[in-house]
């Protein structure tokens, strides 16, 4: 099952990076709000 192990593995990187990327957004928006 080498394709669904590859699947596994891009559906992860994607999550997390959107995960850093959602993070980042909110860790800026706290930023913002603080100041």
């Amino acid at each position: 099952m080498p394709g669904s192990l590859f699947l596994l593995l891009g559906f992860y990187g994607f999550l997390h990076c959107w995960l850093n990327a959602f993070a980042e957004m909110l860790r800026f928006a706290d930023r913002m709000f603080y100041k």
